[in-house]
């Protein structure tokens, strides 16, 4: 095999997985188009551009124009990711690599296609070890490049918005009683008043009491954040289990356990 080029970022194909694709092609030829930038070097399609020089065979190319190195890169590493499946090792070179580049969470877990709460998990997972060096600066999605310190706030990663939820959820205050009939009243709904209502307590005293209205309700916005925020948790321990050495021999079981929940969350979210 040639050596590679600036742009052959992940990993070689395994001697079986190479072999299979040498194959394929020598039956079927080159049927995925390579991807060349406009000086001709290859984005995409190593491998199948070292088996076509091997079989004598034509290549089609497609010039993807207009991307500046960094572009380059993670176009590469886009198409890449999407026909590949990258194991947790490879994922996380990927992410080591782009994140010493300067990329934010965001644009890594767009690149990738994975969550950016993976990303980050990734990315603090590596630092704590030292196989990251965090780089001088992070370029925004202006385009503008920030001191890593100063740089644009990022998605956070799923356990800070653990965090956060379990905060709003220790602020809301338990119920209480009222001091004179014992009625329980919810300190976390908010009320109108509009009337009063002389009430003789137990000590023979008179004391006021303001008829409630309806309670006002919550913000949708905020129960759309909370939605999306138990959704993601949901997300991410998919993920674990997909990484979980046991996945690959209880797939079936596991997705049959999955399916009822994945259809009525699509038949729910397509109505949005």
């Amino acid at each position: 095999m040639t050596s590679p080029t600036p742009f052959q970022l992940l990993p070689r194909l395994s001697d079986e997985e190479y072999a299979a694709l040498r194959e394929d092609i020598r039956q079927h030829g080159i049927r995925v188009p390579i991807d060349v930038d406009e000086d001709g070097l290859i984005l995409d399609g190593h491998h199948r551009s070292w088996i076509a020089a091997e079989f004598d065979l034509h290549v089609p190319r497609r010039v993807v124009a207009g991307l500046d190195e960094q572009g380059k890169r993670n176009h590469a590493r886009a198409v890449n990711a999407l026909r590949r499946h990258l194991s947790i090792d490879s994922r996380r070179d990927q992410v080591r690599q782009m994140r010493e580049e300067g990329q934010t969470i965001q644009a890594i877990s767009t690149t990738l296609g994975v969550p950016t709460s993976t990303v980050g998990r990734d990315i603090e997972q590596l630092s704590q070890v030292g196989k990251l060096t965090a780089p001088d600066s992070i370029t925004g999605a202006d385009g503008k490049a920030y001191p890593t310190s100063y740089a644009p706030r990022e998605a956070a990663p799923m356990d800070a918005i653990d965090r956060d939820v379990a905060e709003a959820e220790a602020a809301i205050r338990p119920p209480v009683a009222h001091p004179i009939t014992g009625e329980v009243l919810d300190d976390a709904v908010v009320t109108e008043t509009h009337t009063v209502t002389v009430v003789t307590g137990l000590d023979g005293k008179e004391y006021k009491r303001p008829e409630a209205t309806a309670p006002r309700r919550g913000s949708l916005i905020d129960d759309a954040r909370n939605a999306g925020w138990q959704l993601r948790k949901a997300v991410e321990r998919l993920e674990r289990i997909q990484e979980d050495d046991r996945f690959t021999k209880n797939k079936v079981e596991i997705l049959a356990a999955l399916q009822p929940h994945l259809d009525f969350a699509n038949e729910v979210i397509s109505d949005l």
